[in-house]
């Protein structure tokens, strides 16, 4: 992850793709929440193309397990992210 010398300054977004989940993107990084609690078995997060930078191809870090992600554009621009058992995500492009 690249530094961000705007970081402090920059503005916060908060985007809600369904009813059980919150997305918090300040660039940087990407935050994925839900309400759906540990018994759920999957939760998905559907993000417009604008919810943050990157694109097709890019990977994503996993801030809390240091693991990769491919990001796939959905047809409409924006991507999916699925976490199990109602898990949080912060994720920050490489």
């Amino acid at each position: 992850m690249s530094a961000n010398k705007d970081f402090l300054t920059t503005s916060v977004t908060f985007i809600t793709p369904s009813s059980n989940t919150l997305a918090v993107s300040k660039s940087p990084l990407l935050t994925l929440l839900t309400n759906a609690g540990s018994s759920t078995q999957e939760v998905s997060w559907t993000l417009p193309g604008n919810a943050f930078s990157g694109g097709d191809g890019s990977d994503l870090i996993n801030a809390l397990t240091c693991t990769k992600l491919n990001v796939v554009k959905t047809s409409s621009g924006g991507f999916s992210i699925r976490a199990k058992a109602g898990m949080p995500q912060v994720w920050s492009f490489d």
